[in-house]
């Protein structure tokens, strides 16, 4: 393994801004710019014996920070693990501590603790420095307390605000991320075959998917102008939950994975679905698994991936972000919200790979509330500076060598 120059420039202009702003700041770095590496310099630069404290979102992250520990010892001459008292939690467990005292807490992913619940650790804890890391802190999460709507970038303000920000657009400017082709294939719904529930629970029939998302899409539309706000959450819910287990959808991404060339990461907001496509998912426990059969589970999932056992991953958010998987080409995404940085961490995924291109697919279904997702998740993120490629439909894609 290499020292990329300029990811290792950027990573010091960071760790300055960092130690400029006393060292309780969040830095901004695109997904594959080497934020681990950039803790572990932070780390690395602690007096020996430091209590130092890595949290993160889900406990996956800990295979990860290890492996690259290993890497940047070998790199750098140094051994972290014993410079430094390094201990690993998720935010989950660490909401819960009180009074446990750190020299440095690393916050991986810090968006995900900006939450009434999770922000509990930096309050009843006591952290001389706070590293937050993330993609992009960007959220239109907000929550409401005492009468009040608080959003992330509150919380995030008065633990660790902004102190440096290098985002996916200068990555691909300047040549530090992986150059990325986004195909985006307009799918629709099928309006022949009848695959879908219809009806109610007492009395279920099947019926094609456009008759099912119209009967729910006019339910939305009539709790709007009655205002009846229940009919209106309850058939957005329904509405959303059609659109991510759309049946034609996994026929369309069969097709892509016939397409394209090499390993593949599957992104899906319904993993019943995901099922469907390939056995190989990375997901919580489910009914009748203990968490520990899952942990291992996903671990042996993601090594065969790593090893190129298997050419096909899938997963709805536990490999979105700082799983490094080895060797991915192409990353399909089924199913989003309108989350712009969800997008950034799932094409994340695909790291540097020579002068190789990434591949991205993205299906969206015209005509339906997920053409508002996609606008909404793109707006933010400068689409301009990657080759987008548009198709008809699936049919057009397949037909063209990508």
């Amino acid at each position: 393994m290499k020292i990329d120059k300029k990811k290792r420039e950027v990573a010091l202009q960071a760790i300055t801004a960092w130690e400029a702003a006393d060292k309780k700041a969040t830095v901004e770095l695109a997904t594959g710019m080497g934020k681990t590496f950039l803790s572990l310099d932070c780390m690395a630069k602690m007096r020996k014996g430091s209590n130092v404290v890595f949290l993160a979102e889900t406990a996956q992250r800990e295979h990860d920070l290890m492996v690259d520990i290993e890497k940047y010892n070998k790199l750098f001459g140094v051994d972290i693990l014993s410079h430094v008292n390094l201990e690993f939690a998720c935010y989950q467990s660490a909401c819960k501590w009180v009074k446990k005292t750190f020299d440095l807490a690393v916050c991986d992913e810090i968006h995900d603790s900006m939450s009434p619940v999770y922000v509990q650790f930096y309050k009843k804890n006591k952290c001389k420095n706070i590293l937050g890391l993330s993609a992009t802190v960007k959220s239109e999460r907000t929550y409401v307390i005492d009468g009040v709507e608080v959003s992330k970038e509150i919380f995030l303000d008065d633990i660790a605000p902004v102190c440096f920000t290098y985002d996916v657009g200068d990555g691909q400017r300047e040549g530090t991320s992986r150059k990325l082709d986004i195909h985006v294939i307009y799918h629709r719904l099928d309006t022949d075959k009848k695959t879908v529930d219809g009806g109610s629970k007492a009395n279920r029939f099947k019926t094609t998917e456009a008759r099912a998302y119209k009967y729910l899409d006019d339910l939305f539309w009539q709790g709007v102008y009655s205002n009846k706000d229940f009919l209106v959450k309850s058939a957005a819910m329904k509405r959303s939950k059609l659109l991510y287990s759309l049946p034609s959808k996994v026929g369309a991404v069969k097709s892509i994975l016939k397409t394209v060339k090499g390993k593949s990461i599957i992104f899906n907001n319904d993993l019943n679905i995901l099922e469907d496509i390939t056995p190989h998912i990375v997901r919580s426990a489910k009914k009748g698994e203990t968490k520990k059969q899952r942990d291992t589970m996903n671990f042996e999932t993601r090594n065969n991936f790593d090893k190129g056992d298997i050419d096909v991953i899938g997963s709805f958010k536990m490999l979105k972000q700082g799983a490094n998987l080895k060797g991915a080409d192409n990353v399909i995404i089924m199913s989003y919200y309108s989350s712009s940085l969800d997008m950034i961490q799932r094409i994340g995924r695909l790291r540097k790979n020579g002068n190789k291109k990434g591949k991205v697919f993205i299906l969206v279904t015209i005509g339906t509330q997920e053409e508002k997702w996609f606008n909404k998740m793109t707006e933010s993120i400068p689409m301009q500076e990657f080759n987008v490629v548009p198709h008809l439909n699936i049919d057009s894609l397949t037909k063209k060598a990508v």
